[in-house]
């Protein structure tokens, strides 16, 4: 007598997908001894990860006296923010982790859109570099992000944040607006991994185009 089961276990890590699949037969001899075989077999189904790549939204023109870095948000930018935010959370998309420059127009960019999304605010990773340090300091933070993370978001200045998309697309962008949202997606890649002409344009979505239907 041969009885047969199959087992299906699936384990998941950060950036891909396995299914193991045990195929359990049970043969009972005529004497009653149990033999069990085990048949492993290993699919890979294959996983993306995300970059949202975001602009600061627009900040008050530098003054006298006043350091380009402390910059602040105008009115209409703060709104221009919350507004991007809402239309992502109406997407479906929330970040798993928000790296922001330093800068307060940008630091204020990542808060109004977290605040949108659903992502806690004071979760929101600092990193000085990304103020002037050039698409070097912004790949150096992507290829840094957790392997936990399916989906990050990086909030800086042009004409960097620019350079960083045409850089990982090969494709044409253009200068990002002021609060401009550009997705790039990486498919089979850790973030690690992530360079050049390694991922494609899966959103690019601009202040200007959301419509007043999108409530703060």
């Amino acid at each position: 007598m041969v009885v047969a089961a199959k087992v299906r276990i699936v384990r998941r890590n950060d950036y891909s997908q396995f299914n193991l699949h045990l195929t359990l037969d049970v043969d009972y001899t005529p004497i009653g001894v149990l033999f069990l075989h085990l048949r492993p077999a290993l699919t890979f189904i294959s996983m993306s990860i995300t970059l949202y790549i975001v602009r600061h939204a627009k900040a008050e023109d530098r003054a006298i006296f006043m350091a380009d870095h402390d910059r602040q948000l105008t009115s209409d930018g703060i709104i221009a923010a919350a507004r991007m935010g809402h239309y992502l959370h109406e997407k479906g998309i929330r970040p798993d982790i928000i790296i922001s420059s330093t800068a307060p127009r940008a630091k204020d960019t990542a808060r109004g859109i977290a605040e949108k999304t659903g992502y806690e605010p004071e979760q929101i990773r600092l990193d000085e570099t990304l103020f002037d340090g050039g698409p070097k300091a912004y790949l150096a933070a992507i290829n840094a992000v957790p392997e936990s993370a399916q989906t990050a978001m990086i909030v800086g200045h042009n004409p960097d944040v620019t350079y960083l998309a045409e850089y990982l697309t090969h494709q044409q962008i253009g200068s990002m607006s002021k609060g401009a949202v550009i997705a790039v997606t990486f498919d089979n890649l850790t973030w690690a991994e992530v360079s050049g002409r390694t991922g494609h344009v899966t959103l690019d979505i601009k202040p200007r185009q959301l419509s007043t239907n999108d409530e703060l």
